[in-house]
């Protein structure tokens, strides 16, 4: 089982750490954690093996691809106004270009301005 974890800054929902873990079955969990609001829970996205192997990529290089596009599905939500859930990844929604860092922003961050309310 390959798993990653990397921390992410966007405007819209602050500060987040996403972990991505490939199951031994060949579906992918993906869970978003959004550090400025410890009022939501985490949100937990899956992928089945089809979609997984849709992308053809090394281990690595596709569980940093659906770690973007899992950021890419939340702003999304946000964006048509619809409530942040867990569910099924859209996988037709394009990569998050953000940075993924795999330690946590520093102070410069703190003061990060996101719309997410």
């Amino acid at each position: 089982m390959k798993s990653m974890q990397r921390h992410f800054v966007t405007s819209r929902l602050g500060r987040g750490v996403v972990h991505t873990t490939e199951k031994d079955d060949g579906s992918v969990e993906i869970k978003v954690r959004l550090l400025d609001h410890p009022e939501t829970d985490n949100f937990v996205l899956q992928v089945d093996q089809s979609g997984v192997e849709s992308f053809g990529l090394p281990h690595m290089e596709m569980l940093f691809r659906l770690s973007r596009i899992s950021i890419s599905h939340l702003l999304s939500q946000l964006t048509r106004g619809a409530q942040l859930d867990s569910s099924k990844l859209d996988l037709t929604v394009k990569p998050w270009n953000g940075d993924l860092a795999e330690r946590a922003f520093g102070g410069a961050t703190v003061g990060c301005v996101h719309l997410y309310t």
